[in-house]
């Protein structure tokens, strides 16, 4: 059975260095959050293909609900992107909705974020047979 790295964690880090990491690693397949000033690292795990087709249809799914109900919707996203929460962590979801509401009250400048500064009202993580207990 092969070997996959463990999940890494960094103590005492903080939005800068976060960001650092996130932009010296551009094609990276990790994902990572930023929680507690805590930096979590996840290395790529194997997907069981069950898993992936959900994702997928789940992400088509999202995607044609938010184009028919564009006038509530403000921004959605997938794996690739991620949020600052109020309390300063930095999570990104597989999937995620902010509705137009929470999106509009958010600046211009904050819109334009690596990592805007809201919670969606909607995110979707999916645990696959690699990462269920």
């Amino acid at each position: 059975m092969p070997s996959y790295l463990p999940q890494l964690i960094i103590p005492n880090c903080d939005h800068k260095l976060f960001e650092e990491i996130a932009l010296a690693n551009p094609n990276s397949f990790y994902r990572m959050n930023l929680i507690q000033g805590q930096l979590e690292i996840m290395p790529p795990q194997p997907v069981h293909n069950d898993t992936d087709q959900r994702e997928v249809n789940i992400i088509i799914e999202i995607g044609n609900w938010c184009r028919a109900n564009d006038n509530l919707v403000g921004h959605y996203g997938g794996s690739q992107g991620a949020y600052t929460l109020n309390t300063g962590d930095i999570l990104g979801p597989e999937a995620s909705v902010v509705l137009s509401a929470r999106w509009n009250a958010l600046s211009t400048n904050d819109r334009r974020q690596a990592y805007p500064p809201v919670a969606p009202n909607f995110i979707v993580e999916l645990r696959s047979m690699s990462n269920s207990p």
